[in-house]
């Protein structure tokens, strides 16, 4: 049994509407989150509240459950702790199925000298069947050089405390996505050959 006192536990907002039940988390969050006043930890709380207020308002007007989800996966991951998080179970799957559900067979790893390695390839796997093998650095990725790629990469296990934690993820989900999705991938091999590649990504 945790005792402590009743304005401090667990806050239930299950029987609001989604819009009430947002505005009451908002506004205790805006007052008691831990890291408010560390700068980098807080979110831009004027910017992110009414932008996703109404998507929360869309998704009650919808009565739609998933997109109140989505709504609350664009709040939360806004916040730059790794203590934040969101509970989801189908809807959680459904979005992570949904944007990284595909694969093209193979995982990279960045070392520290700023290269990016192929570690793993997927036997039959769209990279296979392209030549790309462990060891090959990867270089662009849709003719950005990779570095700039990774960087634009929206992570979905988040959000994250460290700088090295989302440049982590950042290249774990650097060629994850959608079933079907097309990208081009330059890669050099063992023997200094440059070659680009078009894959298309599969379940994986």
């Amino acid at each position: 049994t945790l005792y402590e006192p009743q304005d401090v536990g667990i806050k239930d907002y299950s029987d609001l509407s989604y819009t009430e039940a947002f505005d009451r988390m908002a506004e205790v969050l805006r007052k008691e989150y831990a890291f408010n006043d560390v700068p980098g930890k807080a979110p831009d709380w004027d910017t992110l509240i009414p932008r996703v207020r109404q998507q929360v308002q869309d998704a009650e007007s919808a009565r739609d459950p998933y997109l109140f989800y989505q709504a609350m996966m664009d709040f939360v991951s806004a916040f730059r702790d790794g203590h934040v998080g969101l509970g989801g179970g189908s809807y959680a799957n459904q979005y992570i199925q949904e944007r990284a559900g595909g694969g093209y067979g193979l995982a990279l790893r960045e070392v520290d000298d700023g290269s990016v390695i192929v570690v793993h390839v997927v036997s039959g796997s769209p990279a296979a069947g392209a030549g790309i093998q462990v060891g090959d650095r990867i270089t662009a990725v849709d003719g950005t050089p990779v570095a700039e790629a990774i960087s634009a990469v929206t992570p979905l296990f988040g959000p994250h405390s460290s700088d090295f934690a989302l440049r982590y993820d950042q290249v774990r989900f650097l060629l994850r996505g959608p079933v079907g999705q097309e990208k081009s991938i330059t890669f050099v091999n063992a023997g200094g050959q440059s070659s680009t590649v078009s894959l298309r990504s599969v379940v994986e």
